[in-house]
């Protein structure tokens, strides 16, 4: 079971990339919420590589219409808040999320190819 949280589940994938290729587990099923469940489908199919460029090059924009969080520099250091006008203006929306991530959708759909997908 690989879990979301951003960062979080791209730590799991690391660790599940080790214990297939290093230590050689096969496994013969794949879980994942979140970030985890954009994961599984190229851990399963053995794209490790190509996950690995798309983590790498994923941005706030590349998710979100409407991103929900500042992103701030100071000092060298990452900080990350609340957008809360963002936030505002999807509840008065009635958007079902904090932040409105259809990006995400085309995101996937650009990720894996039908051919990959019936497999």
């Amino acid at each position: 079971m690989i879990s979301g949280g951003g960062s979080k589940g791209a730590f799991a994938g690391g660790v599940a990339e080790y214990l297939i290729r290093e230590q050689k587990r096969n496994y013969e099923l794949y879980l994942g919420s979140s970030t985890g469940s954009l994961l599984v489908s190229h851990l399963a199919l053995n794209k490790i590589d190509k996950i690995k460029k798309g983590f790498k090059s994923v941005t706030q924009e590349s998710i979100f219409d409407n991103c929900p969080f500042t992103i701030k520099f100071n000092n060298g250091i990452e900080s990350i808040g609340i957008h809360h006008f963002n936030v505002i203006k999807n509840f008065i929306k009635g958007r079902k999320t904090f932040g409105e991530s259809n990006r995400l959708r085309q995101l996937i759909l650009n990720s894996i190819t039908p051919n990959e997908f019936k497999l």
